[in-house]
């Protein structure tokens, strides 16, 4: 067992890296929402965080089995991974958390969302019929006597005394030509035609007209069927941010510069916890 100083290994590094191995990468825990990786940040900027690892802890020792330099890093390497194993996953949750952009006087910041699901509503109808029965019927329309009376003046006609000739022609078989075969004369006195005042009565009886219909049915009838109605899937947000009343203003600015002061920051807070439980002490001869 050999005792080393932080800060001979730091010194002893060259270009790799002094806290964590790269086996812990496909360890790192999912979480929604998450893209920050803490393990990637140090991978891409380890020189710097390696110094200030060792500026803060550089006076400190660690007892390794390693003999050498090199053996003595990759031995310290793997005790502060072991260290980072055990606490991966708070670790990566805080990295995301203290990651998050938010305004340190909202309580309530947050958006909601509301999935409505497709629906389908089927209504099935069966075959219907409707029947309308219609009983005997008859119309009676009664007529009283009517008498209708048309009534005519006294009228005279006169006709002159006048001759009326009456002549026959004949056409021999052998000609075209018409000959006067006879004549007849009528002579007509005068003569005076008339027709006295009178009265003409149509007149009908009292009487009834009647209409009837017989007993019959109708019917009329609709074959079975379905109607449906279908909602596609739809999605709903709500946002809300702001203030809600329940903590003054002043509390939570308060609250945030607590937080802030009190962990200072992530790095520090991983640094003391790889440094306590890693092993890094003071010795004796190194106060």
């Amino acid at each position: 067992m050999k005792t080393w100083k932080l800060k001979d290994l730091y010194k002893g590094l060259g270009t790799s890296s002094l806290l964590f191995d790269s086996f812990l990468t496909p360890f790192y825990p999912d979480i929604e929402g998450n893209e920050s990786n803490f393990l990637t940040d140090y991978a891409t900027s380890h020189a710097v965080f390696d110094k200030a690892f060792a500026h803060k802890f550089g006076e400190r020792v660690i007892d390794l089995e390693a003999d050498t330099l090199s053996d003595a890093i990759t031995e310290f390497r793997g005790i502060t991974s072991g260290v980072t194993m055990l606490n991966l996953s708070n670790w990566a949750r805080l990295y995301y958390a203290l990651s998050l952009d938010y305004n340190p006087l909202y309580n309530v910041d947050g958006l909601t969302t509301y999935t409505h699901g497709a629906t389908s509503e089927t209504y099935t109808f069966g075959k219907d019929k409707t029947t309308s029965q219609y009983g005997a019927t008859q119309d009676t329309v009664q007529y009283g006597a009517t008498e209708d009376t048309t009534e005519y003046g006294a009228t005279s006609r006169t006709e002159g005394a006048h001759l009326d000739t009456d002549t026959d022609y004949t056409m021999s078989y052998d000609s075209a030509t018409e000959k006067e075969a006879g004549k007849q004369t009528h002579d007509n006195a005068a003569k005076t035609t008339t027709e006295l005042l009178h009265t003409d009565t149509q007149s009908s009886i009292q009487h009834s007209d009647i209409s009837s219909s017989l007993q019959h049915t109708d019917s009329t009838e609709r074959d079975a069927r379905s109607d449906g109605k279908t909602t596609t899937q739809y999605i709903d947000t709500e946002l809300r941010q702001g203030n809600i009343g329940v903590t003054k203003s002043t509390e939570l600015l308060k609250d945030t510069y607590s937080l802030y002061t009190e962990t200072k920051g992530f790095w520090d807070t991983i640094f003391k916890i790889l440094a306590n439980e890693g092993g890094l002490y003071y010795g004796d001869n190194f106060i």
